[in-house]
Parts: structure tokens; sequence; C-alpha cells
């Protein structure tokens, strides 16, 4: 599981506790409960969810009928809809704002290159890579327009660098010394959110911001972390290795970064954080499975035991929340992996 959780914070693929806050709980008491909804597919065998904004739009990827092909999807209102692509066979939409542009990557033509792309409602700008880039995605774009994400400096392969994608053009945004970088997510404020790495080869939650790089530092004993997910707080959703080497969510707020802890097992990451500070992402349970958690008020409940226990759904991981309390990310109904949304079930807070 250690080796797993290292490929999940090196790889990116989806911050709490003053100094009061309690012990994560894996009782449901306290929260409310959620319908699930089943986004559906592009007519493929799998979708899955990436980031909701707060007019309840959802975007993610899905496959087409025959599976070899995946595109970015927009959902609203119960229609699932193809975002296009630039000619290749891969697109994916990582991130939407509340005036419903999206951004996420293509593969040009032929896949030549995968580039960052912006989705929308009159089609896609292709947002490119660094110069000498075979491949750039977008990860973060805020109301205002500010997207950021990352490239390789050379090629396809080697190490990844934060950039910001802005007046037509790719900025390199540095590391703290070490080979990669990324960015993550950004606020209202334009704070962008990520990860650098460091000379001696570990790596830290960072904040871009104005050309500089904060290091977000790591838990106690730990020596590693990144940055997921940002709100228009500061307040920044983080996974980091703790002293006993093993990978939780945590997070960062007002200099403190905190252990949000697990599902009774030894992982878990955060993947998206809402302006009123809470928390979603995936953790194991003591068995080692995967199950996707919503951490608010303190605690980390595991969402399979906030929805019908007759609904059919295994709940493995949440990538986005706003700040309705609406949830997405995927799990699996009826042997298939899917987008799913959550909806609470009255007003109150989680």
């Amino acid at each position: 599981m250690k080796k797993r959780a290292l490929n999940i914070f090196t790889k990116l693929s989806f911050l709490l506790m003053l100094a009061g806050l309690s012990a994560p709980s894996s009782t449901a008491q306290g929260f409310d409960r959620f319908t699930v909804t089943d986004l559906g597919t592009l007519g493929g065998a799998f979708s899955a969810a990436t980031a909701i904004n707060n007019r309840g739009q959802v975007v993610g990827r899905s496959t087409l009928n025959g599976e070899t092909i995946t595109r970015a999807f927009l959902w609203e209102d119960g229609v699932i809809t193809d975002l296009g692509t630039l000619g290749g066979t891969f697109t994916t939409a990582n991130a939407i704002n509340n005036r419903g542009q999206a951004v996420g990557a293509s593969e040009i033509t032929a896949n030549a290159a995968r580039h960052a792309v912006l989705f929308e409602r009159n089609g896609i700008t292709d947002l490119g890579a660094l110069p000498a880039s075979l491949l750039g995605t977008a990860f973060g774009i805020n109301n205002r327009g500010d997207i950021f994400g990352g490239s390789n400096p050379v090629g396809r392969s080697g190490p990844f660098h934060a950039v910001q994608y802005k007046d037509g053009g790719v900025i390199d945004l540095g590391t703290l010394g070490g080979p990669s970088s990324f960015a993550a997510g950004v606020n209202k404020r334009g704070r962008a959110v990520g990860r650098a790495d460091l000379p001696a080869g570990s790596s830290r939650a960072v904040i871009f911001s104005d050309g500089v790089i904060t290091d977000l530092g790591t838990l106690p004993g730990g020596t590693s972390s990144a940055g997921r997910a940002i709100n228009s707080r500061g307040e920044v959703a983080c996974l980091a290795n703790t002293a006993a080497g093993d990978f939780h969510a945590c997070l960062w707020r007002d200099g403190l970064m905190s252990d949000l802890g697990t599902l009774g097992g030894t992982f878990s990451d955060s993947g998206g954080i809402n302006n009123r500070g809470q928390i979603v992402g995936t953790a194991t349970v003591a068995s080692g499975q995967q199950h996707a958690y919503v951490f608010s008020k303190g605690k980390m409940n595991d969402l399979n035991e906030l929805i019908p226990a007759s609904s059919g759904w295994t709940l493995i991981a949440a990538t986005g929340i706003n700040d309705a309390g609406e949830i997405v990310d995927n799990g699996t109904i009826n042997g298939h992996a899917h987008a799913f949304l959550l909806t609470p079930d009255d007003d109150d807070e989680n």
C-alpha cells in the first residue's frame, strides 16, 4: 500500500485541523445523507468526473462505444455532452469555473502531441505546451480565466514543470531546485497550488503566486507533500507522508499542515475543497479497499455509509465538492466504473 500511495502521490491522476481539531471518526452520525446520480457515459463502459462548479455543472472524461476513444464531457441537468477533440483519440476535462469554462488536455491530430485546452460553448482553444514539449495539460481555471497546469520541458517524457497558460503563451513556473513540479488548481485570487521538487529528491506542497513559489512544508516527521486543491480563503487540500512513512490527506491553513487521518487503513488522499472548508478524497478502510470520503466538522466519513444501502454503488474516490456540498468522482455500479454525483438530501451543512 505504501508503494501504491507513493505512485498516486508522484503521478497526480485527486488539509484540515486547527489546534483543537478532533480525531477522524469512522461513524456517519451527524452527517447528511446523499442521493446518488449516475452521470452515465458517452457510449462506452467507463466514465470519471473530475470537477463540479457552483452551478452544478460537472466535467470529466468517458470512453466512446468500442472503448478505444476517450473524450472530455460536460454533464448538466441530466445531459452528458462530448466536448470534442483537437483531432486525436483522447481528451479530458480537469476543472470548470462558475462561468462554465473548462480546461484539460487533448491529443492533436494523429496523437502527435497532447496539448492543454480550454473548452467553451463555442468550441475548443488549443493552449499548447512549452516550446520544446509534446505534452501539456491544464488542471485549474478560476472565474477570471487564470489557467494553470503542467508541461514537459522537452518531448513527451521526463520531468513535468508547473506552467501558467496566459495571453497565448506558456510560462514555466519552475521548481524548488529539483527536476519537476505541477500546478493542480487555482483560487479566485490567482494563487495556484501544486507540488515542486527539492534538490535532495523530496517534494513539497507549494503555492505559485506572482512568480513566487511558497513551500507549505510537510506533516510532522514527514519528508514530502503535494497540494491538490485551494479554496478562496487560501486553505489547501493536500497529501503528505507521516513520520511512519504512510501517505495521508491533509489540510494546510494559516501556516499549519494537519493530518486528516484515514478510514481505518494506512492511506488517504484529498481531491477537492470548497469554500466551507469541506474536503473530499479517497482513503483505505481496514481491509485495504479505497473508499470515497467527505471531511467536515473535524471528521472523515465514508461516503458509502451516507447513501442508500440498496443503491448498488461502491464509491471509490471523490475529486470535487462545490459550495452547496454536491460531490463528484467515480465509483462502480453493476461492475462498471462510472462518474457519480452526490446531492445532499437536505440543506443542512454536512
